[in-house]
């Protein structure tokens, strides 16, 4: 139970660190919908958010001893992999903006929310909540834990249905109702369990997912 090696552990585990998750989020729209983005609403998204990171960096940290590792390369030894990651998710989400303005794809909920409630103040809190504070807490759950607990084992077939299973949640945690969003947002989580998968360092996708939680602010 006290180990990744105890599926009935894990199950728990992953339980707790995504009602911290919602908790987080829960408090993220509170302080966008309801204060409207005032500083009582960044006071409290500020500290729900410090204690949820605090959480999973700590139980993360503790718990990587248990999991399973290949060789584990340097940031700057992956570069052309992290570039790489870089370019597609910004070419995806240029891609994603022009054909949202087109009027080939509809607006996401984060588009629409924008639309209905534009404001200075707003913007710069779903750049903290959006563009940072859920991406972080989003590769903890999707890949620290999720990956490393269930997918584990040190194969191919394991390690291409936890790529498959970390997209579909990372795909979960964006959910729209569009098939198209749906699928991008699919093969966008893919890609950074891969690179976790490549690199070994929670770093690389952590990074990818601000990245992209950036620039899916800025180009609404």
């Amino acid at each position: 139970m006290n180990t990744p090696a105890s599926h009935q552990g894990n199950l728990v585990r992953i339980t707790i660190f995504a009602v911290v998750y919602f908790i987080v989020f829960g408090v993220k729209y509170l302080a966008a919908n309801v204060l409207q983005a005032n500083i009582w609403g960044w006071l409290l998204l500020v500290i729900v958010a410090a204690v949820g990171i605090w959480f999973h960096i700590r139980q993360f940290n503790h718990e990587e001893q248990f999991f399973v590792k290949q060789q584990r390369w340097p940031l700057l030894t992956s570069f052309t992999v992290v570039a790489g990651a870089v370019v597609l998710i910004t070419a995806l989400r240029i891609l994603i903006a022009y054909l949202t303005m087109k009027q080939r794809l509809p607006e996401s909920y984060l588009h629409k929310f924008y639309l209905q409630h534009e404001a200075a103040r707003l913007f710069w809190l779903l750049i903290a909540a959006d563009g940072v504070i859920m991406p972080v807490m989003q590769t903890y759950l999707t890949i620290g834990f999720f990956f490393n607990y269930w997918f584990r084992d040190s194969n191919l077939v394991n390690a291409v249905l936890g790529i498959i299973a970390s997209g579909l949640l990372f795909m979960l945690l964006h959910w729209q109702l569009s098939v198209p969003l749906l699928i991008m947002n699919a093969c966008l989580g893919m890609l950074l369990a891969w690179t976790y998968l490549y690199t070994q360092n929670i770093a690389v996708p952590m990074f990818l997912a601000i990245i992209n939680g950036l620039l899916q602010v800025v180009l609404l």
